[in-house]
């Protein structure tokens, strides 16, 4: 492997600065350290923010899903065009439950809380926000999703707000059509506490858990979901009033009822042309057509 040099680019200095090293004593003491002081554990025993103060909507307890894994899995899709017809709550609440919440209920005084995706150290680094366009029950605006208490937390009644999303997004065409958007950030703290530069990489594996979790039960509910991590991340942070530096956006979810009907958009004809234009030049070697002779 070429060595680090000051023309390295910062993800090559990341990824050498956060390997773990078989005799890195100071990496296992910090672990050791943290992992075995009771305030640590009490702090962690049900990590998750709390809007206090903000109204609340209270979710219901799903009805398990009938359809088997492997069928989710095969028929698993990106979903990129969505209907008109609203998301239910009780299939509001599934996809929170199942991906991000707490199936099993909330976890006993003396043990860590068991939720529905894997996290390093049990920290859950994740917080999961709601952006209403089309949800019954739901008035359009930005919610937050309270894990221990399945409910949601009302942060802004914004009608505007799904729009401003999409406009902040790299589809604007795909979140236009959704029914509701959820957005997955990382509490950072939480775990760099413990792993210290690795926790950045624990991080970004966690939220892929919970967004491939929310995939799936998508289709168990008949929806569809694409994820995009693709978004200009200040105007997301400031809709959801986040810092972006200890709290970011990470991942966004459009879900809805999935449409047969598709009318090309503006854009997609402008991709095609510069597609065939590519083509073209492409079919004819990298200097374009040779002189015949």
């Amino acid at each position: 492997m070429d060595p680090l040099t000051s023309t390295s680019s910062l993800a090559e200095l990341y990824h050498e600065n956060s390997k773990q090293r078989r005799h890195d004593r100071s990496f296992g003491w910090r672990v050791a350290a943290v992992a075995n002081s009771p305030a640590f554990r009490r702090l962690t025993r049900n990590p998750g923010k709390r809007y206090d103060g903000s109204p609340v909507i209270r979710l219901p307890r799903p009805d398990p899903l009938d359809t088997r894994l492997d069928r989710a899995i095969t028929e698993r899709r990106s979903v990129r065009r969505f209907s008109a017809e609203p998301l239910t709550l009780p299939q509001v609440a599934s996809m929170l439950l199942l991906s991000a919440g707490m199936p099993a209920g909330p976890g006993g005084p003396n043990r860590t809380t068991l939720r529905a995706a894997p996290s390093a150290g049990g920290l859950h680094a994740t917080e999961t926000y709601l952006v209403a366009r089309a949800v019954d029950g739901l008035a359009p605006g930005v919610y937050h999703y309270r894990a221990d208490d399945h409910l949601l937390e009302l942060l802004h009644e914004d009608p505007t707000a799904p729009e401003r999303l999409a406009r902040a997004s790299s589809y604007p065409e795909i979140l236009d059509t959704a029914a509701a958007t959820l957005v997955f950030t990382a509490v950072f703290g939480r775990t760099t506490l413990k792993y210290g530069e690795r926790a950045y990489r624990f991080v970004v594996l966690e939220i892929g858990h919970v967004a491939q979790n929310a995939l799936l039960v998508a289709v168990a509910l008949g929806c569809g979901a694409v994820p995009i991590g693709g978004f200009v991340d200040d105007e997301v942070h400031t809709l959801l009033d986040l810092d972006g530096v200890d709290e970011a956006a990470f991942y966004l979810l459009p879900v809805g009822r999935p449409t047969s009907r598709w009318e090309t958009p503006e854009w997609q004809k402008g991709q095609d042309a510069v597609a065939a234009v590519m083509e073209h030049l492409w079919s004819n070697g990298p200097a374009g057509p040779q002189p015949t002779t």
